[in-house]
């Protein structure tokens, strides 16, 4: 029997330790009763409260994160963190019977546009414009525009924008500083409406031989189509019919534009980037070659771009003015590459 007496103790001496180690635990007298210890990023305070008031000391792992004893309770400050990344800290609290530690969470601080977009187009009407910005961060809003004014609130900046009664497409760059994080985010506004292309131009375009073309012209409403306009001046007795596309004006392939000596009938036909000429009968399906202002070198620009390929997946840079006489392509008259209008 003795040779079994050692393996039996085992049980026992584990039992022994088992309990010493409850006893200690339950002897500690200085519990944590309630803590306030997960931060955002924005520098803020919280607290530890502990069972009870007595001497115990304090401290921080990180320099982040600031403690202060006052009665039953660790006072806590954290800085602003200006990282993506959270980060954690441990606070010891140390008694006469033993210490305990407790970790403090920041979250990682961000400044974004939760807006979908950089830029914006809307009509000549007062109005105001939501702009979502995402941060628990101060900042503040600015533009040189007259006509708009940032409202900031909790979930981001209202945009006040006056009516434009100016005739003309307009553009403002409104700007977004967090001061704490030192990031800036931009956007642009655009306000104007078709009706706003109408008037006296002058127009830029490269022809056939690559030089460069310019001529004043006038975009006018179409008496005979309402709601459509034409451009006059690019080819001499022929009307060049624009849409609105959007929040565009379109020049639209395979469309008629009049008569050319009183015996050819034109047509407006795509023109890829190399001059390649798209015909109505080899290229069915409408393309658009659409105006859009840009804000460009401080001043508004109002380049043709195409909407999209031609079907065997070449670049449309532009359009010619085809020739037809009973139905029969007796070439084009004109064409126009990488055309532009200034004003």
């Amino acid at each position: 029997m003795k040779k079994y007496i050692p393996f039996l103790m085992v049980p026992m001496l584990c039992m022994g330790a088992i309990s010493c180690q409850d006893e200690e635990e339950s002897t500690y007298s200085l519990q944590v009763v309630k803590s306030e210890a997960y931060f955002q990023a924005k520098e803020s305070k919280g607290y530890i409260v502990l069972s009870q008031s007595g001497n115990f000391t304090a401290s921080s792992s990180e320099d982040w994160c600031q403690v202060t004893c006052k009665q039953d309770s660790v006072l806590l400050q954290v800085s602003n963190n200006t990282s993506l990344e959270g980060r954690t800290a441990i606070v010891t609290i140390t008694s006469a019977d033993g210490s305990q530690k407790v970790p403090v969470s920041q979250a990682g601080g961000y400044f974004r546009s939760d807006a979908g977009q950089d830029t914006f187009v809307v009509n000549n009407k007062q109005q105001d414009l939501a702009y979502a910005i995402k941060t628990v961060f101060d900042y503040e809003s600015s533009t040189d525009a007259s006509w708009i004014t940032p409202n900031i609130g909790s979930d981001g900046t209202t945009l006040s924008i006056a009516s434009n009664t100016s005739g003309a497409p307009r553009y403002a760059l409104v700007k977004f500083y967090c001061a704490s994080l030192n990031q800036t985010i931009t956007t642009g506004i655009y306000q104007y409406e078709t009706s706003d292309f109408l008037g006296n131009w002058t127009a830029q375009w490269q022809d056939k031989s690559g030089k460069q073309q310019q001529k004043p012209i006038q975009i006018i409403a179409d008496e005979s189509h309402p709601g459509q306009m034409v451009i006059e001046g690019l080819q001499d007795g022929i009307r060049v019919p624009v849409v609105a596309y959007g929040n565009s004006l379109a020049i639209v392939t395979n469309s008629y534009a009049g008569m050319f000596n009183s015996q050819y009938q034109v047509y407006v036909c795509g023109l890829s980037e190399d001059n390649i000429i798209y015909s109505k009968e080899k290229e069915t399906v409408a393309r658009h070659y659409f105006c859009n202002p840009e804000y460009l070198n401080d001043k508004l620009s109002y380049p043709f771009k195409a909407d999209s390929t031609f079907q065997d997946g070449k670049k449309m840079g532009g359009f010619a003015l085809s020739a037809y006489k009973n139905n029969q392509n007796m070439g084009a008259i004109n064409q126009f590459l990488n055309l532009e209008l200034t004003r």
